[in-house]
């Protein structure tokens, strides 16, 4: 018996440090999410074959044991997230987004395929960099191409339809935030969205994006400046445990402890004050870069700064300091319903903490909430919650 055929919309930012979906299917009024690792890695299928059979598997979610092929390449394999972070694939942060970005994107509809067990019509916005939504044709041609059919862990799936559109990172909240609204001022809306990568700006004026600009001043800059400053600490630790920190640090907070390698008590004290040191050197030298670059980037007459993505909560009160006399927004009214999700809650957050993980999934869930939005008519739209 064929499949039954289900309509579905989703949203992926294709993150630097993670991807991040939202998704639901036309029939229901739910708002789901999906996350995962953003390592890929190309191996031979033997080879991967190789890896899976000599370990010891208990029940993994598919997502977590993930690898595409496309059909007319069968023998070379693209493991994705957790599968390729255990073949020791390291997120490549200079490469360009939408070069990975199919198969990533691929390994996201065969999860979501196999959830839902049915045959797929697929309503897809993406979210890349400014710097990369040029480029937006060209992986709009590759997934058109390939998305029709393919092999996901070895099992065939082929979608009905697909209708695939990109905008930029920022563009979700922001497009959300002014839906319906007449902007005549003359005075200037910026978006900033701060990323583990990259840092984007969109100005508009009267309603229309003007400029826009992409620095690689990422989250990544704070790491590599600590790392350059202590010795044989781990990046992927490093980067979860100083988010965690927030700033400024607070010494006392425990967490700290899993930066210490030392197993003598006075040795590890001595470590972690010398960690701290770091930590705050780096943190000053990351603020100097960018509020260079915004003194430079941001237009004077503003009415109001969007910001947007985990890097800009992290900088949250140095922002809110720099930017005293303009009104800022944050999209808290779209974390908090993220939040109060039933989906949500239930989520795995692999270690995330779940406020910052739902602010960093803002961008991404308003862009699905837009897209639904242009997708149905005012009869037919479907009943999805909307901040007041």
């Amino acid at each position: 018996m064929a499949k039954e055929t289900q309509t579905i919309t989703i949203c992926i930012d294709l993150g630097s440090s993670l991807t991040k979906v939202v998704w639901s299917l036309d029939n229901s009024p739910d708002i789901n999410f999906l996350t995962m690792e953003p390592e890929i890695i190309e191996c031979e299928h033997g080879h991967l074959d190789t890896y899976r059979s000599k370990r010891i598997n208990l029940n993994s979610a598919s997502k977590d044991d993930a690898w595409v092929n496309l059909k007319d390449n069968k023998q070379s394999s693209f493991a994705i997230g957790f599968l390729a972070s255990a073949l020791l694939a390291e997120a490549n942060l200079k490469a360009l987004k939408y070069e990975s970005a199919l198969y990533k994107i691929l390994a996201v509809l065969g999860v979501i395929a196999e959830q839902t067990k049915f045959r797929l019509a697929i309503n897809l916005t993406i979210l890349l960099p400014w710097s990369e939504w040029n480029d937006q044709s060209k992986l709009k041609e590759q997934i058109k191409k390939e998305a029709k059919s393919f092999l996901f862990t070895g099992k065939p799936i082929n979608l009905r339809g697909l209708n695939c559109m990109c905008i930029p990172e920022g563009a979700g909240i922001t497009l959300n935030r002014y839906t319906g609204i007449l902007i005549q001022s003359s005075r200037f809306i910026t978006t900033l969205v701060f990323g583990h990568r990259n840092t984007s700006i969109l100005t508009y004026q009267r309603g229309m994006m003007i400029e826009a600009d992409t620095t690689n001043l990422g989250f990544f800059r704070l790491i590599d400046r600590i790392i350059e400053l202590t010795s044989g600490l781990d990046r992927k630790l490093l980067n979860k445990i100083v988010y965690q920190l927030g700033d400024p640090v607070n010494p006392d907070n425990p967490i700290l402890n899993q930066l210490c390698m030392s197993q003598i008590p006075q040795n590890q004290q001595r470590e972690k004050d010398e960690i701290i040191v770091a930590i705050r050197t780096a943190q000053q030298y990351y603020w100097a870069l960018i509020s260079q670059w915004l003194q430079k980037q941001v237009p004077k007459s503003l009415s109001e700064v969007v910001v947007a993505g985990g890097a800009g909560k992290y900088l949250y009160h140095r922002l809110q300091e720099h930017f005293s006399t303009i009104s800022t927004y944050w999209g808290t009214d779209w974390q908090d319903l993220i939040e109060a999700s039933p989906q949500f809650k239930n989520l795995d957050l692999h270690e995330e903490c779940r406020d910052i993980l739902a602010f960093r999934l803002v961008d991404a869930y308003a862009a699905h909430s837009y897209q639904l939005k242009s997708l149905h008519d005012s009869q037919n739209q479907k009943s999805i919650p909307t901040p007041v």
